[in-house]
């Protein structure tokens, strides 16, 4: 077990004083090198880490001009001709995916918010770090189903339907909540989908997009109950705030 030290310090950035604490271990290391450890206030190192972020974020809008073949790959993805962008027109909700990527996504805004555009933006810098993009619009996914169930509910083919969308590294499916007619089988389709990321057997991190008005979970997912209580312990759920310019959390 590492034993800690509280130590009095001065801020190598602000040069203030204020009381720190590190493992002994490593202010050994320190020590043994003649050396004083560079210890850094609470203040300092949060005004750090943000500049970090905002590093992290520029980075992301650089898209490297040699990359010849990367819109190819980001329409191949299926991301629309008018979104396969390099900087969205609303930042803050790219910036919102992009910090939150490494888990499975629920946005919520109205139309025109950036949220068609903010993942035109993702993909295409997911798709440089390495990683496979699979973006679907919820009324295409569904016809997907629909010619996968048409052999009198063939299994093979609706094991292979989810086996070719969730085996992806992200996928995402936008309008899924103003554009789609929902019937008993897509709601079939949408919860199944909903229970193999809670249960593990998902592959992708799942990002679902669209305009979710009071009552859409139960029209989407058909058992409004449970469809909530996966949704709050899987996802990251959030609606787009224009005028505040942030994303406010739902789903509470």
């Amino acid at each position: 077990m590492t034993d800690w030290v509280y130590f009095d310090a001065v801020c190598k950035d602000c040069k203030k004083p204020f009381r720190d604490h590190q493992p002994e271990f490593l202010l050994k290391q320190w020590q043994d090198k003649g050396q004083t450890f560079p210890s850094q206030c609470p203040a300092c190192f949060q005004q750090w880490r943000r500049e970090e972020e905002e590093k992290d974020m520029q980075a992301m809008y650089e898209a490297e001009v040699s990359e010849e073949n990367l819109d190819a790959a980001v329409a191949a993805a299926g991301v629309k001709d008018g979104y396969r962008l390099t900087t969205p027109p609303i930042r803050f909700v790219a910036e919102w995916l992009w910090r939150n990527r490494d888990t499975n996504i629920v946005l919520s805004g109205t139309t025109g918010t950036g949220k068609s555009t903010s993942i035109g933006v993702l993909a295409r810098n997911l798709i440089k770090e390495g990683k496979t993009v699979q973006v679907w619009y919820l009324t295409d996914l569904l016809d997907e189903w629909r010619f996968a169930r048409c052999d009198n509910d063939n299994p093979v083919s609706i094991k292979d339907l989810f086996r070719r969308i969730e085996g992806t590294d992200y996928l995402i499916i936008d309008e899924c909540a103003d554009k789609a007619v929902n019937t008993e089988s897509t709601q079939e389709f949408m919860f199944r989908l909903l229970e193999d990321v809670t249960n593990g057997s998902c592959h992708a991190k799942v990002l679902l997009l669209g305009n979710f008005y009071k009552g859409a979970v139960a029209e989407i997912f058909g058992d409004e109950a449970p469809a909530f209580r996966r949704l709050k312990e899987k996802f990251k759920c959030g609606r787009i705030d224009v005028v505040k310019k942030q994303i406010i959390q739902i789903f509470k």
